[in-house]
């Protein structure tokens, strides 16, 4: 998905349902919508990926790389 090629990833906590991923400048907590057009919505987080889905209920994901 485009959008999520340029969704920066700063940083991520994973915190129950405190989850929230900071990107792009912003703090996002799952379930909260990340873009409007298309309309995306973060639906969960994981120490490998953030998962997303879109307006249909389709999944996207985007792992999230760990830098040593």
């Amino acid at each position: 998905h485009r959008f999520l090629k340029k969704f920066n990833i700063e940083a991520v906590r994973i915190d129950g349902a405190y989850s929230r991923v900071m990107a792009n400048g912003q703090n996002y907590y799952v379930n909260t919508v990340v873009s409007q057009h298309p309309r995306l919505k973060l639906s969960g987080i994981t120490v490998q990926e953030m998962i997303f889905k879109d307006e249909y209920n389709q999944e996207y994901r985007k792992k999230i790389s760990q830098n040593d």
